[in-house]
């Protein structure tokens, strides 16, 4: 829902409000800032929006709208909550009478959202967003001298989306997937290395947590599919490692050091267990 009025040189209709529904498609491509997931996004909708004024002389109807936006979102579990805003553009067909004319203009948008992942590489998406579109231009032979159309929008959006993403060189490395969390040792940039379990796993891995090296390389976390976060070891220079791996490598001193690593490569190193946990 919306509303929209004709402004004439000698006066204006006045608010009317507008209704109607619309379809669209989406796209565009999120990354991880620290804890946020910024990113930016394209949309294109066919819609059939319409509204008259009380006495029914002047009319509007919005058929499309594209908007391109920037957006700003903090996950939580497998949700992701959002802000966005940028550009939008559209048309009015304008009507007064017998006679119309389709003005296109381009405005902005501000708008707020939910996205859920409820199957992997598959989210749900509900959606407000408030759509200006300004004061679209109505040739003067049908709307007269200096008039134009001010057209504003409500719209309530629900979808259904799906993530593409090259995720080769990511390893799941969220916190909240993790278990039995032993401090190994730390990088020269601070970052601690663990042993650990997957949640409902046996096998024993070393590696780092994601939510930690948010904090320091957050070029190296990107959020996987389900909504869980994943870190990019060759970025940090790591590879991640059974523990067998680990401790064998650490025996035979043979362990490839990378830049600014200073685990110590004996087998004696002490392990201390992390009372508080990852971040």
């Amino acid at each position: 829902m919306g509303q929209s009025r004709f402004n004439f040189s000698d006066g204006t209709t006045g608010n009317f409000s507008t209704s109607g529904g619309l379809v669209g498609l989406s796209g565009g491509v999120d990354w991880m800032t620290g804890p946020l997931v910024t990113g930016v996004e394209g949309t294109i909708s066919w819609a059939n929006i319409t509204g008259r004024n009380d006495d029914e002389c002047c009319g509007v109807r919005n058929t499309w709208l594209s908007t391109f936006d920037g957006r700003v979102g903090y996950p939580i579990g497998n949700t992701l909550a959002y802000i966005k805003g940028g550009l939008a553009v559209g048309n009015v067909e304008q009507t007064i009478g017998d006679y119309s004319a389709t003005g296109t203009n381009v405005g902005w948008d501000v708008g707020a959202g939910l996205e859920w992942s409820f199957a992997k590489g598959w989210f749900f998406k509900l959606e407000y967003d408030h759509v200006d579109l300004g004061n679209v231009p109505c040739i003067s032979t049908v709307c007269g001298p200096d008039a134009n159309t001010k057209y504003e929008d409500n719209r309530f959006m629900i979808g259904v989306g799906g993530w593409v993403s090259p995720f080769n060189s990511y390893f799941s490395s969220d916190a909240r997937l993790k278990s039995d969390i032993v401090t190994l040792g730390h990088l020269d940039n601070g970052l601690a290395v663990y042993r650990f379990r997957y949640a409902g796993s046996n096998q024993v891995y070393v590696g780092v947590v994601a939510q930690e090296v948010q904090m320091v390389r957050p070029d190296a976390v990107t959020r996987g599919e389900d909504g869980y976060l994943l870190v990019n070891y060759d970025r940090l220079g790591l590879r991640m490692e059974t523990w067998e791996e680990w401790v064998a490598e650490q025996e035979g001193r043979s362990r490839p050091q990378a830049a600014g690593q200073t685990i110590p490569a004996s087998s004696e190193m002490p392990i201390q267990e992390n009372a508080n946990g990852p971040r």
